[in-house]
């Protein structure tokens, strides 16, 4: 069996920060206790270690006892701040550079323009974004969202960093016909890790992605797999784990991984692969 890596496999800058900053607090927080707004990242082989080292993941200021609050990548609405402090939270803002830039040019378009997030209900990012004080977005997960929006408004988007690049295409073909003004992309590393999977699904009998199965980057990166080579193997793993004997039939197989997946489990995977 041939193993062929994906050319973008480490974790993306707004991961890595985020885990530099809660393993900071970790170490040098004692009297305290250390907590994540809701899962540090979206993947449960690390973020368990870093339970077992003891940050607690809440949603809530009364699920803690008060302490260090780190904010994951993905930011957090105005409410939970305002909740988070008023209880004697400190906050440690781990939120991604790219998604705190989104955050301020929405303050600074809804002056003027109504807000749009193009992105998928109910994910962290989302909810950041609709999240800000005094603004009410409106909401768009497929073209058919774009029917119910007002002809002579004006009009400011924002997709989410993770975004499906098929879908955000086709939203942004559906909202041709009004003023628009698409304020940001998916994130370059977003973008560069897709087409690093684009480039491998040409070359490989079967492809594996591995990441957290709560991961919408990581599903996403094994749909368009599937999508662009209809006719290769695809499989989602979260680690070494789950690799079966079918997966070692392959002459050829890719290794891809998700934004949030941690070079110790590529390796591991590769080594369960090379030996039965």
């Amino acid at each position: 069996m041939q193993i062929i890596l994906s050319s973008v496999l480490e974790y993306c800058g707004g991961v890595k920060r985020a885990l530099k900053l809660a393993d900071e607090q970790l170490r040098s927080v004692h009297d305290r206790p250390v907590y994540s707004l809701g899962q540090l990242i979206h993947n449960r082989i690390v973020t368990d270690e870093f339970e077992r080292r003891g940050l607690v993941a809440i949603n809530a200021p009364s699920e803690g006892k008060g302490g260090v609050l780190v904010v994951r990548a993905h930011g957090m609405t105005d409410e939970e701040r305002r909740e988070f402090l008023a209880a004697g939270y400190s906050l440690v803002d781990a939120t991604c550079p790219v998604v705190t830039r989104n955050l301020a040019l929405i303050r600074k378009y809804a002056s003027d323009h109504h807000i749009l997030v193009i992105g998928e209900r109910g994910h962290a990012e989302v909810n950041s974004m609709m999240g800000i004080d005094g603004i009410h977005p409106i909401l768009l997960s497929s073209p058919a969202d774009v029917v119910s929006l007002a002809r002579d408004g004006s009009y400011a988007a924002f997709v989410q960093t993770t975004f499906e690049e098929e879908k955000w295409q086709e939203i942004q073909e559906a909202l041709r016909p009004f003023r628009v003004v698409f304020v940001n992309q998916i994130c370059p590393a977003s973008t560069a890790r897709r087409k690093a999977v684009v480039d491998l699904a040409g070359k490989c009998d079967a492809l594996i992605v591995i990441g957290g199965r709560n991961s919408a980057n990581t599903q996403a990166l094994a749909s368009l797999a599937r999508q662009t080579n209809p006719s290769l193997a695809v499989y989602s793993i979260e680690s070494e784990k789950d690799v079966t004997d079918e997966m070692r039939h392959f002459q050829k197989v890719g290794l891809a991984t998700g934004a949030s997946t941690a070079h110790e489990t590529l390796l591991a995977v590769r080594h369960a692969l090379s030996h039965s």
